[in-house]
């Protein structure tokens, strides 16, 4: 029983931790699905190259959300025509702000 209650109170204080970040990139997926057209986003991100990738790493580092909220961000830009590699980078621009 005391594992139970253990797990809990460190679930409790994760989800706490995690929350704020999830509803900005929620957020954010949300006004990107909205208001960002598709063909923007496909000149930007879905070439070949690599700046696409350094757009969106770029995006990543300065977007104040972690590892978790960054990937609603990430689907909405991929849905879009953003390719595999800049949907990625984006994923993990957030790495070079632990730096």
């Amino acid at each position: 029983m005391n594992v139970l209650i253990e797990f809990l109170v460190v679930f409790k204080g994760y989800l706490v931790e995690v929350l704020p970040f999830l509803f900005i990139g929620f957020l954010l997926s949300g006004l990107i699905h909205e208001f960002v057209p598709t063909r923007l986003v496909e000149k930007h991100l879905g070439g070949k190259g690599i700046k696409p990738i350094l757009y969106t790493t770029l995006a990543g580092t300065l977007l104040p959300v972690c590892c978790m909220g960054s990937l609603p961000i990430a689907v909405s830009l991929h849905q879009k025509g953003a390719r595999l590699g800049p949907t990625l980078a984006l994923s993990f621009g957030y790495i070079f702000y632990l730096i």
